[in-house]
């Protein structure tokens, strides 16, 4: 006889709900022949290099080398690395992007059958929120390695409360395990991670056997080297300075706002636009998700109050009330905490924190006595969400395919020892939050031997293939900061940008074999005509190439 669905296994309907979540909220990324995002394409770039120099590639090895120092940001690079050479930049793209976000969902999933068990309306809620979490600008914009570590966070605490009775050397090398994956993927997650097994061991002391305890512990101190190691290695790239942009006076109540609607991480869109509507409006807010996330969270909030009020039953154990006080806090430091710990560390601290306090709020939500009309008006809340943001990410592919045409065109142009940069100016009105105009350069790179000086990271030493000198580290820095022009950023002064630029052009300019320009304007022409050839040797589009004199 056919099963009927109510016979199918909880575990596996739960495998066939994320798949099909995670289907359904990914068809855009490959809806199209070339999705690209932001940062993604860098890594890509920096994903071949790694293989070239693991292959012995001379010409490579000439301006990059890899990593000798284990630090973060590394893991999403190494999955690159494995994709690129079976599947081409577009696929392995494509791929990475599905993978971190069904890894993220499905460690949330886990995450909650681990603290609340596996009934029906828990495996729906965790699978729809889990969805709603990693659609976040993070993963939009190709922080691979981020989402992945928010990935391990889940996971990592979910496996934490599974054996916190009956922790072993075994369960604490297995843990330990998972701290050092998630430290070899970024160091926010990393420290948020350990900082809150050790907070639900604190607030569980008197529960929890002293073995448990103990062990719990010995996992945290072996990531120690790892932690000395990273402090040594960031001396060269700067302290941590905590920076609050937009706080400057602690008690007016408008740049307290104007910080908290900044540090919005579920904002893929401006929220005056709305998807395939070319019109702007304010009245597009209404659709913001962060607040129909909000809303879903007080009417299962709210239901929980009600149901508890009218059942003489218990609710959750005592101990489940750490996850509660750990959103708390790290809700606390979306609101009020710093942006960044300073600029060479990494950005987006609140954005970052505030996914990963939702994460942990989520095994709290007791829906078991819920009612039918409250869950059903969350879940809708969070189905609308996902409607939204699948939407988005539908038309921006559609945008990605377009500009990336051009630059994959160039790369036939270009020679394969051709060294080359470019100059991008952006003045399309601002609409989604990715702009993969800032990275598309280095795609060009992938196949060739040649250095393009594009590359962000080699500006820093804190990813896992870095430029093989100092002084081309501080070139690439210097490059990357004057070559990329926002004419939508009231903020930035262009003409100083401009000046740096000429700058590093006049100090460098022979490291350039061709010049890439995208969308030239006469300010721009007047500096780079004085190294490079006035005329194009190739056009397709905004796009053009110049050559070095």
């Amino acid at each position: 006889m056919r099963r009927t669905l109510s016979q199918i296994p909880e575990k596996l309907r739960a495998v066939f709900l994320i798949g099909l979540l995670v289907a359904l909220c990914c068809s855009g990324v490959w809806s199209v022949s070339h999705y690209f995002n932001q940062d993604g394409t860098a890594h890509l770039y920096n994903a071949y290099l790694m293989g070239e120099i693991l292959k012995g590639n001379e010409q490579i090895l000439q301006f990059a080398s890899l990593n000798p120092q284990p630090v973060p940001n590394q893991t999403g690079h190494w999955l690159l690395a494995l994709f690129l050479p079976v599947f081409g930049a577009a696929i392995a793209t494509k791929l990475m992007v599905t993978l971190t976000f069904a890894l993220f969902v499905s460690a949330i999933v886990w995450l909650r059958v681990q603290v609340a068990g596996n009934d029906r309306r828990g495996l729906v809620l965790a699978a729809l929120m889990g969805c709603v979490l990693a659609f976040n600008w993070l993963w939009f914009l190709g922080f691979y390695n981020f989402i992945l570590a928010a990935a391990g966070f889940a996971f990592g605490l979910g496996l934490w409360w599974r054996w916190r009775m009956e922790m072993n050397a075994f369960r604490a090398a297995c843990l330990a395990a998972v701290f050092v994956l998630t430290f070899l993927s970024h160091l926010v997650s990393f420290g948020l991670l350990v900082g809150a097994v050790f907070t639900l061991a604190a607030l569980n002391f008197r529960t929890l056997p002293r073995a448990s305890l103990l062990w719990t512990l010995a996992a945290g101190a072996a990531t120690a080297p790892l932690i000395l190691s990273y402090l040594v290695t960031s001396r060269d790239v700067g302290s941590f300075s905590p920076r609050w942009s937009f706080v400057t006076d602690i008690l007016s109540p408008g740049q307290w706002v104007t910080q908290t609607i900044s540090a919005d991480p579920f904002a893929l869109i401006s929220r005056k636009s709305f998807p395939f509507v070319e019109a702007s409006s304010s009245a597009f807010t209404a659709f913001t998700p962060l607040v129909w996330l909000l809303l879903a969270i007080c009417i299962l909030i709210g239901g929980m109050v009600l149901s508890r009020r009218s059942s003489s039953a218990g609710s959750l154990s005592d101990s489940h009330q750490g996850w509660f006080l750990l959103a708390i806090l790290f809700i606390l430091v979306w609101l009020f905490g710093p942006d960044d710990l300073g600029k060479s560390h990494g950005g987006y601290l609140r954005e970052r924190t505030l996914i990963l306090g939702l994460v942990c709020l989520l095994p709290w939500l007791d829906i078991r006595r819920l009612s039918k009309r409250s869950f059903a008006a969350a879940a809708f809340c969070l189905t609308a969400i996902l409607v939204y943001q699948t939407a988005v990410v539908w038309e921006y592919a559609a945008r990605s395919n377009g500009l990336a045409e051009p630059f994959l065109s160039a790369g036939a142009a270009i020679a394969n020892n051709d060294a080359f940069g470019s100059i991008i100016v952006i003045d399309e009105p601002p609409r989604f939050r990715a702009q993969p105009l800032f990275n598309l350069t280095p795609l060009v790179g992938i196949g060739k031997n040649a250095a393009v000086w594009d590359n962000y990271e080699f500006g820093y030493n804190l990813f896992p293939v870095v430029a093989s000198s100092t002084e081309m580290r501080k070139f690439v820095y210097d490059f990357r900061e004057s070559n990329t022009f926002d004419l939508r950023d009231l903020i930035e002064n262009q003409e100083a940008k401009r000046r740096d630029l000429d700058g590093v052009l006049a100090r460098e300019h022979s490291r350039f074999r061709v010049l890439l320009v995208w969308n030239d304007q006469p300010e721009i022409a007047a500096i780079r005509n004085k190294w490079f050839e006035e005329r194009p040797f190739f056009e397709a589009g905004d796009l053009q190439l110049f050559r070095h004199r």
